[in-house]
């Protein structure tokens, strides 16, 4: 029988409410130039497979992705503003990013990252192969 999305995730939370377990809500980033060449779309959707591929959910507009040079702090981007506030109101506790540089890009930036997220208690994956997605797989 072919369920649609919204039936398979209402009975995986019947489930896991039965279990008593609470599912891990993530949000995928990246942050790209025009001159990589890469479609967001294909980065996005490698990012977004393996988070569900190990049962963590990706909200709902949590697939969010910026263009434009690593080196723009991440305040000053247009779409980060709005992840950012997703994890100050922990609505996700996680982030699957291609690297480490599309959320700070040298080593003082990324010191300030790590402060910034340990603060907020959240974790990050980071899946070098979304960089390598194919379009149209």
């Amino acid at each position: 029988m072919n369920r649609s999305p919204q039936t398979r995730e209402r009975r995986r939370n019947i489930a896991d409410g039965a279990l008593g377990l609470t599912r891990v809500s993530v949000a995928v980033y990246a942050n790209l130039t025009d001159a990589s060449g890469l479609p967001p779309y294909s980065v996005l959707d490698a990012l977004r497979r393996y988070a569900e591929a190990r049962d963590w959910t990706v909200r709902p507009g949590a697939i969010l992705c910026d263009v434009g040079p690593a080196s723009t702090p991440r305040e000053e981007r247009r779409v980060w503003p709005s992840l950012a506030q997703l994890i100050e109101d922990r609505q996700v506790s996680g982030l699957v990013v291609p690297t480490i540089s599309h959320l700070a890009s040298g080593p003082a930036a990324q010191d300030r990252w790590k402060n910034w997220q340990s603060q907020r208690g959240i974790f990050v994956v980071v899946l070098p192969d979304a960089l390598t997605a194919r379009t149209g797989s």
